[in-house]
């Protein structure tokens, strides 16, 4: 008996030290973080939805407010630019950031180019929304600590560079000033 208690601290002390132990909880966090990403897109009957409009980029955009009863559970962002179109999404568990989805769509040609346009500068493509080149990114967030980015080339970041703490600040900083439109 008292040889197994020694081996499963031994293997206990292991875990710890090596970081498998915290891997397992941020596995199971982002499995809930999942779920609720799940139930918030499966919701139809929002108790009220809410249109901010949004100018900061050339070609304008808005943020779309879901509430279940007083609480935010999902703000979507479409902003448009000449040369693309962005949307972001970010998802809310316990009235915090969990999840934030960001696509990116770069256009081949700006929006107004057309065949005129296209022939003036010796050309031989006009804007065609199909040849936009798609970026997508996501991040999961507990108690506003990122634990997990997907890079737009669907690899996952390590958590110790410092382009993933910058990353995490930006995505956080923003959200704030987004929540700060509402409120």
């Amino acid at each position: 008996m008292f040889k197994s208690i020694t081996i499963f601290a031994i293997l206990f002390c292991i875990c710890i030290l090596t970081g498998n132990l915290s891997a397992q909880t941020d596995s199971s966090i982002i499995q809930v973080i999942k779920d609720n990403f799940k139930k918030i897109n499966q919701t139809n009957n929002w108790t009220k939805t809410e249109s901010i409009k949004l100018e900061e980029t050339t070609e304008g955009g808005e943020m779309l407010v879901y509430y279940d009863k007083a609480e935010i559970k999902k703000l979507t962002i479409n902003e448009f630019g000449e040369m693309f179109k962005q949307i972001r999404e970010y998802y809310l568990l316990n009235e915090k950031l969990s999840f934030a989805y960001f696509k990116l769509y770069k256009y081949n040609r700006p929006i107004n180019w057309d065949s005129t346009a296209m022939k003036e500068n010796k050309n031989d493509q006009v804007w065609d929304f199909n040849k936009s080149i798609i970026e997508e990114q996501r991040f999961y967030f507990d108690s506003s600590e990122m634990l997990q980015w997907i890079n737009k080339n669907n690899l996952k970041e390590k958590n110790s560079t410092q382009s993933f703490k910058e990353k995490a600040i930006e995505v956080m900083k923003e959200f704030n000033r987004l929540i700060k439109k509402i409120k």
